[in-house]
């Protein structure tokens, strides 16, 4: 977002000094796009490290035992061999490993009570969870995408994606990956909300300074297994929860409900697949070649730093490459239901209009000279409607549509005749297809007028044949012809109005070519179901 200044009269301004009347860019703004950045990096990373762990569907114990493996040495309240009670100094009875059908451990504490921690459950726990690690990729890489589309919806889809992710990764185990996840789950949406809220400034900072000492305190008793984590634990699940929900609700439910649009624009198909790409390397580099995550967190941040200026150098050309014809017959019928449009509205108001007022002036002695000029300007205004979509093309068709541009094109400086094989019938079903019935006429219409205004002849000549699965369409002039390369020229000059008969040409799938010789130039369409 830049801001508007003031300039400064009669300086020109260095190369390094900007642009005149415009401030540099708003250090507020860097700092946000900077922050939504590495938040839609960092959930991504959550995603894939979330996916990656319920792929592998393994959970962590937690346990740590000395060289013989004879007793415990340190047992993680993460794991699940806490949950089954397993402490510090037990004695290890017995061991089975993951490949024997799910990791087992049995041991015996200083009162000689056994404890077996089971990964059977905790294993299927896991790798029940794998949904949910693929809802949190999807949803990271959505927030990634929308950093070039929508940058309001980056929280929410991030938020939602940081909700995800902690579920698998808090079932795996493990202490600061899922305590930076699930802490970023409350975190995120909340200050997000606090920062929205209209209130004063005072109690803004001070909500938000709440929110950070909340998630602080209760990270430290995570990690250092403070009797009070569970009650702090129950109220962050809380916060992530609902605050989660209200913004999705705000950007979502609420526009709905007040029947606004939500504002999601669709994203370029080239982010699509580059986000892909990546989420699927990284996870291939996560669980089949155990890249450490730090690295893998790296080329994800990476990938999201580099994806504006990838898109406009490969991207851009690669979609216009790939979609270049769809835009330009998109395009093309745009501008044609434009013309119909408009043709509609001259025809149904101004026309009409106009020649109520004529009527009306023909009964008012000495107007005669004014009624003269409305009609000459009827006149006009019925021409441009006609030439805007011709209602004889829509109402009788093709063939009787050349005899009327013959008609309305010939002038007494140089005739133009038609001679039209019509094997169509009355029903619209013995007809050609509309957009094919519109090209070509679009396509004689621009050969016409090039060959009254720029062939110097003596005559036009529109030869045709139209059946209903089968046009062939000549425009012939008798005039200077065109020398070899000329029309190639004329395209590159966009004159003449080749481009468009060759673009029209394309979009019905038929053959196009342009004949010139000294006896005048040919051009020849050919369209075959």
């Amino acid at each position: 977002m830049a801001r508007l200044g003031f300039a400064t009269p009669g300086k020109t301004l260095g190369w390094a000094q900007g642009f005149a009347g415009l401030s540099s860019p708003d250090l507020g703004y860097k700092v946000r796009r900077g922050a939504l950045t590495a938040l839609a990096a960092g959930a991504l990373v959550a995603g894939l490290s979330a996916t990656s762990v319920a792929l592998d569907g393994v959970a962590d114990p937690g346990v740590t035992y000395d060289a013989s493996t004879t007793s415990i040495l340190d047992v993680s309240r993460f794991g699940f061999a806490w949950r089954d009670g397993v402490r510090p100094g037990d004695v290890i009875v017995s061991t089975r490993d993951a490949t024997e059908g799910g990791w087992t451990m049995v041991t015996r504490d200083g009162a000689g009570t056994a404890h077996t921690a089971d990964g059977t459950a905790a294993y299927a726990g896991v790798a029940a969870s794998l949904p949910l690690g693929v809802i949190a990729l999807v949803l990271a890489g959505l927030s990634v995408l929308f950093l070039s589309t929508r940058r309001r919806w980056v929280v929410p889809t991030a938020s939602l994606a940081l909700f995800a992710a902690g579920v698998p990764l808090a079932l795996q185990g493990g202490a600061e990956l899922p305590t930076a996840v699930l802490g970023g789950a409350a975190l995120v949406p909340a200050v997000n909300l606090v920062r929205r809220t209209p209130i004063a400034m005072v109690f803004r900072v001070g909500l938000v300074a709440a929110v950070l000492v909340f998630v602080g305190a209760w990270a430290i008793a995570r990690l250092t297994g403070a009797d009070v984590y569970e009650g702090l634990e129950s109220t962050r699940m809380s916060v992530a929860f609902w605050a989660a929900l209200a913004l999705l609700t705000d950007r979502a439910v609420v526009p709905i409900l007040r029947g606004e649009s939500i504002g999601v624009m669709r994203p370029r198909l080239f982010d699509v697949g580059v986000i892909s790409a990546f989420g699927v390397i990284g996870v291939v580099l996560l669980s089949t070649f155990f890249v450490p995550l730090p690295v893998v967190g790296a080329l994800m941040l990476a990938a999201v730093a580099i994806l504006p200026s990838t898109r406009r150098r490969l991207g851009e050309p690669l979609e216009d490459a790939i979609f270049g014809d769809v835009r330009e017959a998109a395009a093309a019928e745009a501008a044609e239901a434009e013309r119909a449009r408009l043709a509609r509205e001259l025809h149904d108001v101004p026309l009409q209009e106009l020649v109520a007022v004529i009527r009306r002036l023909e009964i008012v002695p000495g107007t005669e000279a004014e009624s003269e000029n409305l009609r000459t300007l009827a006149g006009h205004l019925r021409n441009v409607a006609t030439e805007l979509r011709p209602p004889v093309l829509d109402d009788l068709g093709l063939p009787a549509a050349l005899d009327y541009l013959a008609e309305e094109s010939t002038s007494s400086a140089i005739p133009v005749t038609a001679d039209v094989v019509d094997d169509t019938g009355f029903g619209a079903e013995r007809r050609p297809p509309s957009d094919v019935e519109l090209a070509m006429y679009r396509i004689a219409s621009e050969a016409v007028s090039n060959a009254v205004r720029h062939s110097g002849g003596r005559e036009v000549r529109i030869r045709a044949a139209v059946a209903p699965d089968r046009v062939e369409l000549i425009v012939a002039d008798d005039g200077a012809g065109l020398a070899a390369g000329a029309a190639h020229d004329a395209a590159k000059r966009k004159r003449m109005g080749l481009a468009s008969m060759r673009r029209r040409a394309q979009a019905i799938d038929a053959e196009l070519s342009i004949d010139g010789s000294a006896n005048g130039t040919q051009v020849k369409v050919a369209w075959q179901a």
